[in-house]
């Protein structure tokens, strides 16, 4: 048999593998394939009792480290509040609700479903270069921005979108303004607002308000610069706003924001984290707890600036942000494992006798060196047939050494912890690699360098490109990519023993010639 044979699901189909919270498509796909992992269903327990009735806690930080599945969390949780409507009718909180084994989230889920609400989902990082705005308000221009672009006004410019909030909810004629402004320009005014400062835009304005109010149009000539001039964003103005907005709202509804990887984009930043921290507190005051906010990041509160008076804007911020769920990379695993390596029915006997065969074999080939991270094969048959053909060791050392080829500024772009491909990415293109070995082959760590390849700074890919084309040797190559990979994990220990551990691709190696590969590359390599 080959290995591709083993699956329930084609190795080769397309997996949504990175996920951007402004992205829109797929969305009833995503959330049917959404897996609930044991560790998710522990830690989402307290979110789901206290939402509705608290009336202390507004605030939510979901952390992890690149590829924890964070993202994924707080797009879901954004439809399952928000009550979204699948096309075949159902809910994505009846999805999500049915995917947990936990009666109790299930019933509150059940109970949430029927808290009318709306979800603002946006990744900060792209919301703030839109807005051009690194000063310590850039948090609460977002803020603005994506409360603005929700209610279908003009975010790019708060003036614009200010003067609609005027016309919509203080004189409640939006639809008849935009009737108006057609009829006396034939512009549509959400294509033409982007040009406000075209004399032709500024007069329609003028005329169509002048209409409608019964007013002359002179009064009106200005209204836009007026707004401008005297426009005054702060803190409270935005949680008012929410507070109006939530009110034109049937009883006890809720308007939710979610921001992913705020984590990046405050990093180290005292002033935007408080800054945060003060916008979730006015909504929580000016609405009652009917506005919470959700953010994602890779560390928790603690560990997010070096400049954080340790006592007092830690206790502030996390008082505020009181539910942490701490994705860890036992949710990964389970993801993978569940969405790429689930084995069909069958399979499950012949990879168990397997590996009772093997047993011995599979022990003499992967034993971890003294000191430095644990190197273990398998945890038990069950781990076996769950993770094959990887080994259990590589989920976390991947992991690892990702991380700390982050933190060594390997990766190109602002944020170079997101990452393009994420864990799951990388796994399936390793599979795809090895899908028509047969049944013994395992995957060798090499591989995974494919899956960052696209993400390095081009010196490094040109390091690697030059050791090909000198080395004409493929084994030197694979040891060169291993090394480059384990290369800044120092609990990690390089030694030959290890390199050549994490190079095996067949349990019936044999270990003798494959140790003298790997010191003969070594050897090129110096």
């Amino acid at each position: 048999a080959m290995i591709k044979e083993l699956f329930t699901q084609d190795v080769n189909r397309d997996i949504e593998t990175v996920v951007k919270a402004d992205d829109v498509r797929n969305v009833d796909q995503e959330i049917k394939e959404y897996v609930i992992t044991r560790e998710i269903d522990k830690k989402v327990g307290s979110l789901f009792s206290e939402y509705g009735n608290s009336k202390i806690i507004n605030g939510v930080w979901i952390h992890g480290f690149f590829g924890s599945g964070k993202s994924h969390l707080l797009k879901m949780l954004s439809y399952v509040f928000g009550n979204k409507v699948l096309e075949d009718g159902t809910s994505a909180a009846e999805v999500f609700a049915s995917k947990s084994k936990d009666e109790l989230i299930k019933a509150d889920i059940h109970r949430i479903a029927n808290i009318p609400s709306e979800s603002i989902l946006f990744n900060i990082d792209q919301q703030a270069t839109i807005s051009q705005n690194e000063d310590k308000d850039s948090v609460l221009l977002v803020f603005y921005k994506v409360l603005y672009d929700h209610l279908g006004f003009y975010g790019f410019q708060p003036h614009i979108a200010e003067f609609e909030w005027w016309v919509r909810f203080r004189k409640n004629i939006y639809t008849e303004f935009k009737e108006q402004f057609y009829k006396q320009t034939g512009l549509v005014w959400t294509t033409a607002r982007r040009n406000y400062f075209d004399p032709d835009v500024m007069d329609g304005v003028s005329s169509a308000l002048a209409q409608l109010l019964d007013r002359e149009e002179s009064d009106f000539d200005t209204i836009l610069e007026d707004i401008e001039e005297r426009q005054n964003l702060s803190v409270a103005d935005l949680a008012n706003r929410v507070e109006e907005y939530i009110n034109t709202q049937p009883a006890n509804f809720h308007l939710n924001f979610f921001i992913d990887e705020v984590g990046q984009y405050i990093a180290g930043d005292v002033n935007m984290m408080l800054n945060l921290q003060t916008i979730a507190e006015s909504l929580a005051t000016a609405t009652n707890n009917r506005s919470w906010v959700f953010a994602t990041a890779q560390s928790k509160i603690e560990g997010l600036g070096k400049d954080l008076d340790q006592t007092q804007d830690y206790a502030r911020i996390q008082g505020r942000f009181k539910i942490q769920i701490n994705l860890t990379s036992a949710n990964v695993d389970e993801v993978i494992e569940k969405r790429l390596l689930e084995k069909k029915k069958q399979e499950v006997p012949v990879l168990s006798q397997l590996y009772e065969k093997e047993k011995a074999h599979i022990k003499t080939i992967v034993s971890s060196a003294d000191g430095g991270m644990p190197i273990v094969a398998y945890k038990n048959e069950e781990d076996f047939v769950r993770k094959y053909p990887f080994f259990y060791y590589q989920f976390s050392l991947f992991q690892s050494c990702r991380t700390s080829l982050a933190e060594h500024d390997i990766f190109q772009g602002k944020h170079a912890s997101v990452g393009e491909r994420s864990m799951l990415g990388v796994f399936q293109s390793v599979l795809k690699d090895i899908e028509n070995e047969e049944l013994l082959a395992v995957a060798s760590f090499d591989k995974m360098y494919k899956g960052i390849e696209n993400d390095l700074r081009a010196e490094f890919v040109a390091s690697i490109n030059n050791a090909q084309t000198n080395l004409n040797d493929e084994f030197a190559l694979k040891v060169f990519k291993t090394l480059f990979l384990v290369k800044y994990y120092k609990q990690f220990l390089a030694t030959k023993e290890n390199i050549a551990m994490l190079l095996i691709d067949h349990i019936h190696i044999d270990i003798q010639a494959h140790q003298e590969r790997v010191n003969k590359a070594l050897d090129k390599l110096e």
